[in-house]
């Protein structure tokens, strides 16, 4: 699957787009319960994803998902929960952009505790 629906009914739909992303339910349930087979933990996965069932994931196998989805290009949970809440929806940050960023606070950062240094020093 190279595109994500433009449009989904649930958040198990957009999750089960995220999933296809990243190769499906036996591949992702393999990720999350390794100690499992990946038939096992593939029909744990379609379980959980069946509103039917009582078996459901947990907040951080989502994240889990939606990270390691959201690295393969798909955004499909992410941007549904965004459009159910009323936020912004998700724009990947690249991480060249995040370590030039996190480099220009840390310089800010030594900078602003020079400055204090220096003010100490001045009061004694």
């Amino acid at each position: 699957m190279n595109q994500a629906e433009l449009f989904h009914e649930d958040a198990y739909d957009a999750l089960r787009t995220d999933i296809a992303f990243l190769g499906g339910n036996k591949t992702v349930g393999a990720m999350l319960w390794p100690k499992m087979s990946p038939d096992k933990a593939g029909e744990k996965l379609a379980s959980c994803l069946n509103r039917g069932r009582p078996e459901k994931l947990d907040y951080e196998e989502v994240l889990f998902i939606q990270r390691e989805a959201a690295r393969v290009g798909s955004l499909a949970s992410l941007t549904f929960s965004a459009d159910f809440t009323s936020i912004h929806r998700p724009v990947v940050i690249q991480p060249e952009d995040e370590r030039a960023k996190l480099q220009k606070d840390y310089i800010a950062a030594v900078q602003t505790i020079s400055q204090i240094a220096k003010r100490l020093e001045r009061i004694g």
